[in-house]
C-alpha cells in the first residue's frame, strides 16, 4: 500500500483519532492537576480508552507528551518555520499561545512540573536550532540557541498572561532576530 493510501486507511484514520483523545485527555486533566498526579490509567479513563491500546500508541506518558508537544508545534509552526524568515514561526505561535492560555499556562507552570517544563524547552529549543540552522557558526551554536529559545519561553509566558497585547508579535520577532545575531 502506498503511503497516501496509508493516511486515509481506517485504521490510520482511528490511531490519529485515538492519538488527539490522549493528547486532549492529558491537556484537560494538566488543567486540573500536577503532571506527577497524572497516571496512565487517568488519561486512559479521561479519553475513554483502554490502556492496552495506550500502550500500542505510547510507552508511557513522557511519550504522549512529547508526541503532543511536537504535534502541536508542527501545525502552529509548520509552514512558517520553514520559511525563509528565520523567526517567522514566532508571531503564530504567540497567537496560539494567546487564544490556548489556559492549556499553555497549566502545562508550562508549576502544575506542569518539571519534565513537561523540560520537555517544552527542549521543544523550543530543536524549533530555533532548526530555523537558525546556518546562521550561526558552529562555535557559537549552544549559546545563541539557548538565549534565543529562553527568551522565546518567557515571550510566551507574557503572551500567556496577557502582557503582550499592546506589542506586536512581529516586534517580538525582530527582537529575539536580534539575539541571533
Amino acid at each position: 500500500m502506498d503511503r497516501a493510501a496509508a493516511e486515509y486507511s481506517p485504521i490510520d484514520r482511528r490511531a490519529r483519532k485515538t492519538d488527539k483523545a490522549l493528547r486532549e485527555a492529558l491537556l484537560a486533566l494538566l488543567a486540573e492537576r500536577a503532571w506527577d498526579d497524572v497516571s496512565v490509567q487517568d488519561i486512559c479513563s479521561a479519553a475513554d480508552i483502554g490502556r492496552s491500546t495506550f500502550y500500542t500508541h505510547y510507552a508511557g506518558k513522557e511519550g504522549l507528551l512529547a508526541d503532543g508537544l511536537r504535534a502541536s508545534c508542527e501545525a502552529v509552526c509548520g509552514e512558517a518555520s520553514r520559511s525563509a524568515d528565520p523567526l517567522g514561526f514566532l508571531p503564530r505561535l504567540i497567537d496560539h499561545v494567546r487564544e490556548q492560555r489556559r492549556a499553555f499556562l497549566s502545562v508550562t507552570g508549576r502544575r506542569g512540573g518539571q519534565v513537561v517544563q523540560a520537555r517544552f524547552r527542549d521543544m523550543l529549543r530543536d524549533l530555533v536550532e532548526r530555523n537558525l540552522a546556518g546562521q550561526i557558526p558552529d562555535s557559537d551554536r549552544d549559546l545563541v540557541v539557548r538565549s534565543v529559545a529562553g527568551a522565546l519561553f518567557e515571550v510566551l509566558v507574557l503572551a500567556a498572561e496577557g502582557k503582550t497585547r499592546s506589542i506586536d508579535p512581529d516586534a517580538i520577532r525582530r527582537r529575539l532576530a536580534r539575539l541571533a545575531e
